[in-house]
């Protein structure tokens, strides 16, 4: 809330340009029910009635202030004045994770348990005449679930970063200007994944076959079948990867050496249809937390002739 004797609040609370604000007064000096109500926009007359305490405006754009005048007439001749100045700003807030996926996953990474988050806050600030502040020169506090991380606030710290837990975490940035005329705020709610886990085809000529990962009970026919591990929202160290094991029907399987993500299987000449249950276990060695695990049971049909 805003004011003296004449208390404003803005929702939103710090508006963009061009927003749709609702602008509401209280005070404890003067009865609201019992006086008439007066508010001008930039001087300019906009709504009067008794006890109207709310109006609905639209910003200007960034650069274009717009004062916001009440007056209050009580019935018994009390008079009481008051005005506030609306400055829209603009933030957005992007944030990127080093949790793992693939190379062919189009969509962004979603942060798992131990995965770093980096917020970054690129604000659009304009004076009064529409001169551009300079992100650098901006206050900005930074809070995470409503608690302000002051080791990462402060004049030109755009950026804020943590690691990943479960569940959701709410991350808050206010700026301001120096001179305190300017500020804004805004928020961002960054949900925690749970690590999964896909199992792709590695065809011989072809490759990864990344376009559809291996269902329950799929058919897949070759002399060799090899398969690979592909994880999503698992956190990677960089010095030491991921440990991957392997089952086949319940008993533990070696992958192949120097590419543990993936398995292979040779034929049986002595039978022609192979029904298996193929699981795998992805691992952060440094986060135990950190695992992400699948179970497929498959049939492998082999093309080979008995003589």
């Amino acid at each position: 809330e805003l004011g003296n004797k004449i208390l404003f609040t803005l929702d939103p609370e710090s508006p963009g340009e061009l927003a749709d604000v609702t602008v509401s007064i209280r005070s404890f000096a003067i009865d609201l029910k019992k006086s008439l109500v007066i508010w001008k926009l930039d001087g300019v007359e906009y709504a009067r009635g008794f006890n109207l305490s709310a109006i609905d405006i639209i910003t200007e754009e960034l650069g274009n202030p717009t004062k916001i005048s009440v007056e209050i007439r009580e019935a018994g001749g009390k008079t009481l004045k008051e005005s506030l100045t609306v400055r829209p700003t603009d933030i957005v807030l992007i944030w990127m994770t080093d949790a793992h996926t693939p190379a062919f996953y189009q969509s962004k990474p979603e942060p798992g348990p131990g995965a770093r988050v980096v917020v970054t806050a690129d604000p659009i600030v304009k004076k009064d005449g529409g001169v551009l502040v300079p992100p650098a020169d901006l206050i900005y506090e930074w809070q995470r679930n409503f608690q302000t991380i002051g080791s990462q606030s402060g004049i030109g710290r755009q950026r804020f970063s943590f690691t990943k837990n479960g569940g959701e975490d709410i991350i808050e940035v206010a700026i301001k200007t120096k001179d305190g005329m300017m500020e804004g705020k805004k928020r961002v709610t960054i949900a925690a994944a749970a690590p999964t886990l896909s199992l792709y085809r590695v065809e011989p000529i072809a490759g990864l076959a990344w376009a559809r990962a291996i269902r329950p009970d799929d058919t897949l026919e070759g002399e060799e079948v090899t398969l690979k591990a592909e994880t999503f929202s698992l956190k990677r160290q960089a010095d030491q990867g991921l440990n991957y094991t392997w089952a086949v029907d319940g008993k533990a399987t070696a992958g192949r050496a120097g590419n543990p993500d993936m398995l292979t299987f040779l034929a049986d000449v002595l039978n022609l249809r192979q029904n298996l249950t193929v699981g795998v276990e992805a691992k952060n060695p440094a986060n135990p937390a950190a695992v992400a695990k699948i179970t497929r049971p498959l049939t492998i049909h082999s093309f080979l002739t008995n003589f």
